[in-house]
């Protein structure tokens, strides 16, 4: 069969997806990337590669956020990388929010994203790995034109009983991140990673009450009080063991 030449008009757009997918791939950038590496964490592709069998993973969603509407800056995958890989050669929906972008923060594209991963592990009956280490939902999210839709939290609630679901605490989850992993059926949570519905400045701010970040949600508090984590492991390397077990 002849291979037939792609008209140029396609081509010129072929150029401009691979040219937004890299944007995405960059993530937040080299200077965040690097403080990220600095601190001994790997950033999110990097944690993909860590879970997720070589040469499996099909990402879904990378140009969401690679399109700039009225000035504004992209947001490259909208902070948010997942997709469909395997997991000791079984095929798993896999998502983890990318803390270089906007802390890992939830804005529109993203809460689709979010919705449809779920949904794609509800459907498909594929078991969901989450992996959390975001800001929440975006306060600039008021201010943007969107449509009301649904949040994934509802799709979540439905997944237990029908497909196993995980969330792994790797940084600091705050607000509908955080309420995201509560709904899963099994959360690990890194020793010094933490999650809460709001962190200690706006918890001083409302009730001025101060608190640290580990009395207010951190790995011992969930795991031996309020029961929302079940395990705590030492690193990421020790949390991939434990998902593939």
């Amino acid at each position: 069969m002849s291979k037939k030449k792609i008209p140029d008009d396609w081509q010129q757009l072929l150029a401009e997806f691979e040219r937004r997918a890299d944007e995405a791939r960059a993530m937040g950038g080299g200077e965040k990337l690097r403080r990220r590496a600095d601190r001994g964490k790997r950033n999110a592709r990097e944690l993909i590669e860590l879970f997720i069998d070589p040469d499996t993973f099909e990402e879904v969603g990378t140009l969401v956020g690679g399109q700039s509407y009225h000035g504004q800056d992209t947001v490259p995958a909208d902070a948010l990388i997942g997709g469909i890989g395997k997991i000791n050669g079984e095929r798993v929906v896999f998502s983890v929010e990318d803390f270089t972008t906007l802390g890992g923060s939830i804005g529109h594209g993203n809460n689709a994203k979010r919705l449809r991963f779920a949904a794609i592990a509800l459907e498909s009956r594929l078991p969901f790995v989450m992996l959390l280490d975001g800001a929440g939902a975006r306060a600039s999210n008021a201010l943007e034109r969107y449509p009301y839709s649904p949040i994934d939290l509802q799709i979540l609630a439905k997944l237990s009983g029908k497909v196993p679901s995980v969330a792994v605490v790797v940084g600091a989850s705050a607000g509908h991140s955080s309420v995201g992993g509560l709904l899963m059926d099994f959360v690990v949570m890194l020793k010094d990673a933490v999650m809460f519905a709001a962190g200690p400045p706006l918890v001083e701010a409302a009730m001025g009450e101060v608190v640290s970040k580990e009395d207010l949600g951190g790995a011992v508090l969930h795991t031996q009080i309020s029961g929302v984590a079940h395990n705590v492991v030492a690193d990421e390397e020790a949390a991939a063991a434990l998902v593939r077990d």
